[in-house]
């Protein structure tokens, strides 16, 4: 059974067949053979047909559900056009239909129509039989090419008849897909047909044809934090991703957590987490590599928006809350208040927990792995090349603060490394000379991801927040090229 699948859940999407007229040889065997399939088990289907239309037995006892419209198949007058159409949306109110295919040129101008009219978010697909002569003029381009999202051949030969080897005035058919099977779909044409279906509707999937793939187009903010354990115990990370793990789905969901091990000598199972995670391993034990964990963290990060911070802060709910709802972070890097646990007052920023854009981290080649195997001055330098190149370092708002951790015990569950910036300073200070006297391109070392890694675990949620529908966004396109995007 190849089902919608999306971190482990199971979602059946609606598909249309749309089939009015007269059921011809190649048209019968076709849904015949699409009824017959394990596609029914992935998908909900519906068959649209004509008043006048005699379903082949197979077909009727098959079971499938089935809508047959009050007019007759052919070519449609206008009266009858409206008819039809009138009707679709009845049909789309008790079955809304995430595709439909289309199996005839009537078939496809009446859902076509009634796109245009409706603009309900569906795509089409056009099954071809065999080559039709199309004429070239607007209203087929929009038809055929515009407003169809696959134009579904069975043979190489149909596809480049209607492609590369047609008639002087004929259209060409953009999107094709071929299925490189006979009418009566094989196995092998069905997984291929599933794959089709699949891919339209379900951004998250695994499925034998179509691999496992995992969507990540919802995700608003990447928190990416790292670790160096070489004492007793990984609990202090554990109990603080057990506490996110409790937040609010409307959080969770825009929200991906990168967990980086940078080369721990400590052993640990790393349990299910309900949380969209990619935890990370670094291979080699390279001492005070934060340069290298965060360069590895931000290049797993889902979002443009990026949050880097240690292990020992925590973010309330309502601040990543706030940062998921904050606009594209640009130029801005935010440093983040703290609030004393004392007193409740406000204290400054961490000096290493930046609110920022990835595309920026990367454009300033993100943190410099020279300094990576001794203690200090990576994260000073790295807001210092930043600032220099024009970055504007300011405060998120103090109404969303993150807090110090009280309930790590650092000779457990932490590590005992020293902090010595003796070694660092004077690379430091080189970088500082550099950007100084040489500009724009001196200052940083440009080594990046200087070992090698693992991924030993991902999850992705279940729960989804739907995206809202925007039209007019493609539209702007003209100014984002005028101004910039953001």
């Amino acid at each position: 059974m190849h089902n919608t699948e999306g971190a482990g859940g199971k979602v059946r999407q609606k598909i249309a067949i749309s089939a009015l007229g007269d059921w011809s040889a190649p048209r019968a065997e076709f849904i015949s053979s699409v009824l017959a399939s394990q596609i029914t088990e992935a998908f909900d289907l519906l068959l649209v047909v004509s008043a006048d239309c005699e379903l082949p037995d197979i077909v009727a006892a098959s079971g499938a559900k089935m809508h047959r419209l009050s007019v007759k198949g052919g070519a449609l007058p206008f009266p009858d056009l409206i008819t039809a159409i009138k009707e679709i949306s009845d049909i789309y109110r008790e079955f809304p239909f995430n595709v439909v295919n289309t199996t005839g040129a009537e078939d496809q101008r009446l859902f076509c129509c009634w796109y245009l009219l409706h603009r309900r978010p569906f795509l089409i697909i056009r099954t071809w039989f065999g080559p039709e002569l199309i004429s070239d003029t607007p209203f087929n381009r929009i038809i055929f090419n515009r407003l169809t999202s696959v134009n579904l051949f069975f043979n190489r030969d149909s596809e480049d008849l209607m492609r590369d080897k047609r008639p002087y005035g004929a259209l060409f058919l953009h999107n094709p897909c071929v299925l490189n099977d006979a009418f009566t779909l094989s196995p092998v044409g069905a997984g291929l047909l599933e794959h089709c279906y699949l891919s339209l509707t379900a951004p998250s999937r695994r499925h034998p044809v179509s691999g496992t793939k995992t969507d990540w187009s919802g995700i608003e903010v990447t928190y990416i934090t790292h670790f160096y354990l070489n004492q007793g115990s990984p609990d202090a990370l554990m109990r603080l991703l057990r506490r996110y793990e409790q937040y609010s789905p409307e959080v969770l969901n825009r929200l991906h957590f990168v967990v980086v091990d940078d080369g721990s000598p400590l052993a640990y199972d790393i349990p299910a987490f309900n949380l969209n995670i990619t935890w990370l391993r670094i291979n080699e034990d390279i001492r005070w590599n934060q340069s290298g964990a965060r360069n590895l963290g931000a290049t797993y990060a889902k979002s443009d928006k990026i949050l880097l911070t240690d292990l020992d802060h925590e973010f309330p709910e309502e601040t990543l809350g706030a940062m998921i709802a904050a606009k594209p972070c640009g130029r801005n890097i935010y440093k983040i208040y703290r609030r004393n646990t004392e007193n409740g007052k406000l204290r400054k920023g961490h000096s290493n927990i930046f609110f920022m854009s990835r595309a920026r981290f990367f454009r300033l080649w993100g943190y410099d792995e020279e300094f990576s195997g001794h203690y200090g001055a990576e994260d000073f330098r790295f807001i210092k090349y930043q600032k220099a190149h024009g970055s504007r370092l300011r405060y998120f708002d103090s109404g969303y603060i993150c807090v110090k951790r009280e309930d790590i015990d650092r000779t457990k569950e932490y590590h005992s490394l020293s902090r010595d910036l003796s070694f660092n300073t004077p690379v430091d200070a080189r970088k500082k000379f550099e950007m100084n006297l040489f500009g724009r391109s001196a200052g940083h070392s440009r080594m990046f991801l200087e070992f090698t890694w693992t991924r030993v675990y991902e999850n992705r949620r279940e729960e989804r927040i739907e995206p809202k529908i925007n039209r007019t966004w493609k539209r702007l396109w003209i100014w984002r090229w005028l101004v910039g995007s953001p």
